[in-house]
């Protein structure tokens, strides 16, 4: 479509790319999950990587991966590497002139920052992708996608005189009222919206995406709680049965509640005997102990080192006059 319309023409080739598979932290240590082939896009500086290169996985250990850098080298990866990266799927993208793309981490090469998109000028014989910015997008930086659509998180803030927007399978999860009025308000002119099932949308827009107090949920669960123990039985077995399903579920929520407020509670009794909060107070105490008595045996070891220059130079000056003196009286002798 896009090159009937002649938005992009010329040579088009097949470049790297990933698309994020968004794991939290957590999942980032279940190693069972990964696969050979899985890249991690590092955004912070470790050992042996830097910011902005990407890894492929070649070796799934029971403790760790094992990887495998664009110059051939070999890097293992453990639990307390899993802040630094994020794990994508390696995938071929086709690009021509006239195409948008996405930059999902910075390039420091070329001046780009994670989450800017820049338009394809020219592809050269040779394969070398030159942007509008005149910059060349460097050989073997993989995380860049197609920028021609963007999530409504990203256009905030945007404004364009006509917008599409398409809710699919893959964004219910993340819709509600608040960000559905984002992704609604980015045109000036013409706007039109598709969706993959309209009742799950409307379901989903009719929550508030605000989080609430702990109070406010534990006074919601209350009541559902009470309404559920306060309900007379159903002589519908379907009914009865998610009824008591939904009950066990609360119960067990509050059970959870429960250890955790006494685990929290003990911790803060613990931490009272051995007196944690006082700490801080005394490590600060104890550090100006420290350099105040590092002070004193500073200025101890100047002073005797200048009592020694001291007594150094009067004993010289004692020595030279003495001399003087013996010269003196040689010469009174002679005369």
């Amino acid at each position: 479509e896009l090159k009937r319309r002649g938005l992009i023409h010329g040579i088009e080739i097949e470049i790297e790319g990933s698309a994020s598979l968004s794991w939290t932290e957590v999942e980032k240590t279940h190693w069972q999950d990964y696969k050979r082939g899985h890249v991690l896009n590092f955004h912070k500086c470790i050992a042996k990587v830097a910011s902005g290169e990407s890894l492929r996985v070649t070796e799934v250990l029971p403790n760790g991966l094992e990887c495998v850098k664009q110059d051939g080298r070999i890097v293992r990866i453990t639990k307390k590497q899993r802040g630094a990266f994020d794990v994508a799927e390696s995938q071929r993208i086709s690009v021509a002139a006239g195409d948008e793309l996405l930059f999902r981490a910075n390039c420091p090469e070329i001046g780009v920052s994670n989450g800017q998109r820049r338009k394809v000028k020219a592809i050269s014989e040779s394969g070398e992708i030159e942007l509008t910015s005149g910059n060349v997008l460097p050989t073997g930086f993989t995380q860049v996608c197609h920028g021609h659509a963007v999530t409504s998180h990203k256009s905030q803030g945007a404004s364009v005189d006509e917008s599409i927007l398409v809710v699919g399978p893959h964004s219910l999860s993340a819709a509600n009222l608040r960000q559905f009025y984002v992704s609604n308000t980015r045109f000036k002119q013409d706007h039109r919206l598709f969706v993959h099932n309209l009742n799950a949308l409307l379901g989903k827009v009719m929550t508030k995406s605000e989080r609430p107090l702990a109070r406010e949920f534990l006074a919601e669960m209350g009541k559902e709680l009470e309404t559920l123990l306060e309900a007379k039985p159903s002589h519908d077995p379907q009914e009865a049965k998610q009824r008591n399903k939904r009950l066990n579920k609360l119960l067990a929520k509050v059970e959870c509640y429960e250890k955790r407020a006494d685990w929290r509670a003990t911790r803060s009794a613990l931490f009272n005997r051995l007196g944690v909060h006082h700490w801080p107070d005394k490590i600060r105490k104890r550090w100006k102990d420290l350099r105040r008595q590092r002070a004193r045996e500073a200025n101890r070891r100047n002073f005797n080192t200048f009592a020694f220059i001291r007594r150094f130079r009067k004993g010289t000056f004692i020595l030279k006059f003495n001399r003087l003196a013996a010269r003196r009286r040689a010469a009174t002798r002679k005369l």
